[in-house]
């Protein structure tokens, strides 16, 4: 099965994947219950335009985009609030990744956690191991 879970990998997948759903959010309506390839496209470009040049080469592919949508109008991924850093992350059922990926980032990047949000995590941006 193709799910956000089995696509997104490391805590750098999630925040991007992250970023690419808040804006995917904010562009549907609480109407639309479908997916409009036409809105995900544009969202992804608007996702793209936001991702530094140095960073392009771990952007969400197209495909990926599409999942993540798909899972979050079908329920299996949702956005959460992260108290501390005061933004979503995007939670998905079946990851082994949870909490906020910026929270686990950061812990990484100076070698501790970040107060006590970042505890909770596994800080890598290594792929996560699913089996033997």
């Amino acid at each position: 099965p193709y799910h956000a879970a089995s696509v997104i990998r490391t805590r750098a997948a999630q925040a991007h994947a992250s970023l690419f759903a808040a804006l995917e959010q904010q562009a549907a309506t609480g109407l639309e219950r479908g997916i409009d390839p036409w809105r995900i496209l544009q969202t992804f470009q608007r996702y793209l335009a936001l991702v530094p040049e140095a960073l392009l080469a771990q952007a969400l592919t197209l495909n990926d985009a599409w999942v993540i949508a798909r899972d979050l109008r079908g329920g299996a991924a949702t956005l959460v609030w992260c108290d501390l850093c005061q933004a979503h992350y995007l939670d998905m059922q079946g990851s082994t990744l949870s909490g906020c990926p910026v929270c686990a980032l950061y812990a990484a990047r100076v070698g501790g956690p970040r107060r006590r949000c970042a505890r909770r995590f596994v800080a890598s941006s290594e792929p996560v191991r699913t089996g033997p």
